[in-house]
């Protein structure tokens, strides 16, 4: 929680939604609770397998088509139906806004995980 509080920090004053999947919607909510400047906002999965994949921009895209079936795979791996292409769009989206931070919140939520 005090790694999102410093991230939100950084960020200014501005209000910021803060989204969290699996073990980290417990922490996300915990953080909007602390802070105002946080909102607390539910994806309503189940969580997130797997690392990331690159999403660092490349000219011809190929970041983006791995993010999105990378997503795409995350429902399928759950024998679920994906969302519909629009709104899986929205969340890679949301993933490339968020992938620095969250991968600089990795290293923290991962040893909450391993000290549980």
């Amino acid at each position: 929680v005090q790694a999102v509080r410093q991230v939100a920090a950084a960020l200014g004053d501005r209000p910021l939604e803060i989204v969290g999947t699996g073990s980290t919607e417990a922490i996300a909510q915990l953080a909007a609770a602390q802070d105002e400047r946080l909102k607390f906002r539910s994806l309503g999965l189940p969580g997130y397998s797997g690392p990331l994949p690159e999403l660092a921009p490349e000219s011809s895209g190929a970041h983006l088509w791995r993010g999105w079936h990378w997503l795409r795979r995350q429902w399928l791996e759950r024998n679920e139906a994906p969302p519909e292409p629009t709104r899986l769009t929205r969340l890679l989206l949301d993933f490339l806004s968020a992938a620095d931070a969250y991968r600089a919140l990795q290293p923290a939520v991962s040893s909450l995980t391993e000290d549980a």
